[in-house]
């Protein structure tokens, strides 16, 4: 969790830039209720996986006609020798392809209140930082405990299987202005620690050892003073007057931004550094930003911010940033709805959800297509899965459309994390989470 929840609105020139642990429970499903008899023979999912019983199934409409009986006037008509016509029922209308459900195994993960969770670089582990009690807690991708960690607050993932954190009782009185703190490095696999100071307190690992670390000087005329190094084996480099935001999926490019005004949420020129050695790889033009939830595309080539230009605009754009060239390119947003969501998928193409429906770009701003939907879209950090949150927070997988059917009802259409391989997926519920593997 960043201790500064600092928001750089975006600014982007559409032109062109300088380069420089309870058991499951049973959801298996038992003999067809009415409506899942109706769902099945619509191939659309059952709204329910709690067991029904048995309902009847209505007579064929096809049943072989029954003549009337003969009357005492009416003398019964001698049989034909003759073959009768064949009578051919006509054919049913053949329904349009509609969505299926999917039924997963679920392992509820039982917690205190206040958790952020915190997927594994590879999605092995899952650690959930329970802030109410300042403790740790992790499980593996099936949801089983492999261990707990009190008094510790602030984790980061170093690598896939090795984390640092912060030691609560020792923690600085203004962490913002202090650079080194006792810290703690766990292996979850061979569930070894070690005892270190560590820049203080707000760390992004990049999954290969290394890590970003943040810490502030006091302001200097209204502006603040953000400085950073990287962490790596032990060693620091030379700190710089830059706010890190995220690295890369490969953990070799680090994007900071340079806050140039009063306040913590005023915009700042991003800037993107090669690792090791911090190289510059391109460098803003004083007017292209990037956002703390700027996300990089599974390759690693494009970058998209993720706030609107001008959020009083109810017509503006993303930008998507070619760390090749420096090019920046526009993908329109509409709409005063609080929030567009975006999502990369596989191929680096983006999908934007706002006020008009969910829209694929090609990183270069082409317009792939269109359809109707109002919602949250979230996906994997590799694109594999994207996850589309419709009405009353039912999740369904894109493109296929198919349903996910919960165990219970979800917090809110943001309570969904899915692990950076897209094969798992956490959904938090009445304060507790639940996990399950994807198809």
């Amino acid at each position: 969790m960043r201790l500064l929840r600092v928001s750089f609105c975006l600014a982007v020139a559409a032109g062109t830039i300088s380069c420089s642990s309870l058991p499951p429970p049973s959801l298996e499903a038992s003999s067809a209720s009415p409506s899942t008899v109706a769902s099945a023979e619509t191939n659309s999912p059952a709204p329910s996986v709690a067991p029904t019983t048995q309902s009847s199934v209505a007579p064929s409409l096809w049943s072989s006609p029954v003549p009337p009986p003969a009357t005492p006037s009416q003398a019964a008509p001698t049989p034909s020798t003759s073959a009768p016509p064949s009578i051919v029922p006509p054919s049913a209308p053949t329904p349009p392809p509609t969505p299926s459900g999917i039924l997963l195994s679920w392992t509820q993960i039982p917690t205190t209140g206040g958790v952020t969770p915190h997927w594994s670089p590879g999605g092995s582990y899952l650690l959930l930082e329970e802030q109410d009690v300042c403790g740790l807690v992790v499980v593996d991708a099936a949801g089983q405990q492999v261990g707990s960690y009190d008094g510790l607050l602030e984790p980061t993932w170093l690598t896939d299987d090795e984390f640092v954190a912060y030691k609560q009782s020792s923690m600085p009185s203004n962490p913002h202005h202090e650079v080194d703190a006792p810290a703690i490095i766990v292996n979850v696999r061979d569930r070894t620690t070690s005892f270190l100071s560590f820049p203080c307190c707000d760390a992004m690992g990049n999954g290969l050892g290394a890590a970003a670390v943040l810490w502030f000087l006091p302001y200097l005329h209204g502006v603040p003073q953000p400085q950073f190094s990287v962490w790596s084996n032990g060693t620091l480099t030379t700190s710089q007057p830059r706010f890190p935001i995220v690295w890369s999926p490969a953990g070799d490019t680090l994007v900071v931004a340079h806050p140039d005004g009063p306040g913590h949420s005023t915009n700042g020129w991003m800037e993107a550094f090669a690792w090791p050695g911090l190289t510059t790889v391109v460098q803003g033009n004083g007017t292209t930003v990037a956002d703390l939830a700027a996300r990089f595309s599974p390759s690693g080539a494009y970058l998209m911010p993720a706030s609107k230009v001008n959020p009083s605009n109810p017509a503006s754009y993303y930008g998507v940033l070619a760390l090749a060239t420096g090019d920046v390119a526009v993908i329109p947003i509409a709409g005063s709805r609080n929030g567009p969501t975006f999502a990369w998928d596989a191929q680096d193409d983006v999908l934007v959800s706002d006020d008009t429906g969910l829209t694929t770009y090609s990183p270069d701003g082409t317009k792939l297509g269109h359809e109707a939907f109002s919602g949250w879209i979230t996906g994997s950090a590799n694109g594999s899965t994207v996850l589309v949150i419709g009405s009353n927070n039912v999740p369904s997988l894109w493109p296929s459309g198919d349903t996910i059917a919960l165990p219970t009802a979800p917090d809110s259409e943001t309570g969904f994390w899915l692990s950076p391989t897209g094969e798992d997926l956490l959904v938090s519920s009445n304060g507790g989470f639940w996990l399950a593997q994807l198809p």
